[in-house]
């Protein structure tokens, strides 16, 4: 993947992370639907998995790859959004 990628990458799984944050710790009637991390994971697990897990796959994906990793991501976050819109 190119350095824009990587960089779109980074910046929409920094939203991927902060949305579920800032839901769970502002909501109790929403729950995190990541079947890894569980109803209800800590801020450590939920970023402590993104920066396991990130790096392999900006170092072993194709540019192809990494356009629709950035992409479900994208929706992702979107879906995120909503949700916590729906709440507020």
């Amino acid at each position: 993947p190119t350095q824009e990628h990587i960089r779109y990458s980074w910046i929409i799984h920094t939203l991927d992370m902060a949305t579920p944050i800032y839901a769970l710790k502002t909501h109790d009637n929403i729950k995190e639907r990541n079947p890894i991390l569980g109803e209800n994971p800590n801020n450590v697990e939920i970023i402590g998995l993104k920066l396991l897990i990130l790096p392999i796959v900006h170092q072993n994906s194709s540019e192809h790859a990494m356009i629709y990793f950035n992409a479900i991501t994208t929706a992702t976050v979107i879906n995120n959004l909503y949700v916590i819109s729906r709440y507020d």
